[in-house]
This record gives structure tokens, sequence and C-alpha cells, in this order.
């Protein structure tokens, strides 16, 4: 079964056009024409395929400033990260992105750093914390993760993570669940001007595998590799 983004309503697609328009014009102001260009392209691809012909929407900028680019790639690292957890013991955390206008990008690596160090400090202290790994999207003004903690409580991963980030909030992974809506204007256009290549809208932890060291927790051994999209 393909899975996809939910459809949206009229009045979302209108709003969603509005926000692509203000950005490119943002864009045009700060000197960046072809990025805007990008931006208004791939809009006009996606109003041209409406109608019902079966027309396909052939042209994608795959920026993380579009409003349809950015959305369907948060629903498709969202899908990897609940197929990759799927069968194990796993809870979904939110943690909000504490930045300033602009800021998005430096907000995102300092918290996936954050993440990173406290899953190998907690390992370095607690075995069972090494099989513990972490994949999942920015959504809206937050992060929503998928940890997967075979050999860990939920209620210990809790106490962890609302110690760095007292915000956070842990509970079961719903799989029917909606992600946010996408960045604000000013998210959207500091996600715009980073290279391309630079996915700022995924958020992995790998699970740690230590050389020379044999596991006697069952975990690391039967779980899938990170996910990867396209």
């Amino acid at each position: 079964m393909i899975r996809r983004a939910p459809r949206s309503t009229r009045a979302k697609i209108v709003q969603a056009e509005a926000d692509q328009r203000a950005t490119a014009d943002l864009l045009y102001q700060l000197g960046q024409g072809d990025l805007a260009a990008r931006l208004l392209g791939c809009m006009a691809a996606k109003q041209a395929r409406r109608g019902g012909d079966g027309r396909v929407w052939l042209r994608r900028c795959g920026s993380a400033a579009c409003r349809w680019c950015s959305r369907t790639r948060q629903h498709a690292g969202w899908f990897a990260a609940l197929d990759w957890s799927r069968g194990h013991r796993r809870s979904l955390a939110a943690i909000s992105i504490r930045r300033r206008p602009g800021q998005i990008g430096a907000a995102i690596r300092r918290l996936r750093r954050g993440l990173r160090d406290v899953r190998d400090r907690m390992a370095r202290s607690r075995r069972r914390w090494r099989s513990v790994g972490i994949a999942g999207v920015v959504a809206g003004g937050a992060v929503w993760l998928v940890v997967l903690h075979p050999d860990v409580e939920r209620g210990e991963v809790n106490e962890v993570l609302r110690r760095r980030w007292p915000d956070a909030a842990v509970r079961d992974v719903d799989e029917g669940a909606v992600l946010p809506e996408p960045l604000g204007l000013h998210d959207a256009v500091a996600l715009a001007l980073v290279p391309r290549g630079v996915d700022y809208l995924r958020v992995v932890v790998g699970l740690r595998h230590d050389d020379g060291v044999r596991h006697h927790h069952r975990a690391v051994e039967d779980i899938e590799p990170m996910p990867i999209t396209f």
C-alpha cells in the first residue's frame, strides 16, 4: 500500500498558495530570484495538475520552503520512521523547537546534537540505552520523533527527555496522527537558503554499535537499518 500525506481541503490549498507567494516575494527582496522562481514554478505545476485529467505533477522543486514538497518529504520521513520501528517497543516524542525568527536551521542542528548527546551519555552509564534509536521529522514548530527503546521503559525515556526538554511529550505512537502544518514564513525563507542536499526536515539518531563489544541485549541484533527516504 502506498501511503501519502492526507489530502488538503480547498481552504488549506488557498492558504498554501498565499504562503508560497509570500515566501517567494521575500526571497525576491533578498535578491534570491532563482529560489523564488523555483517555488513559484513548482506551485504553477501543481495548479496545472488540477482538473481530473490524470496529468502527473512532474515539476517538483524539492525545497524545504515549498508548501507542497516539504509536506511530501515530511510525511515520507514520518512513514519511514513508523515502518522502521514497527514490531518493537517504541514511543512518540514531540519536542518544541526553540528558536528566534529565521534561525530554524541552527535550532534543528542543536536539537539533533542534543538528542544524540543525551542518548550517548545514557548509553555510557546504562548499557540498555545502546539499543535506543530515534527517527522523525520537523513538523510545524516541533520535531515529531519515534523513539525505539526495546530495553528501556517508556517512563525512563520520558524522564530523561524531559530533564533536557521540559516540554517534551512522550506517549503511545499513533500511526494515524496528522502532522502539523508546514513552517511559518520566516522559517520557510531560512530553509530555502540552505544549500541543496542538506535535509533539515529529518532527525535521525542511529542505533549505537560499539566495535568489539558483544551486546547481551536482544534489541540491536534484530532491528532493521535506519530509514532512508528520497
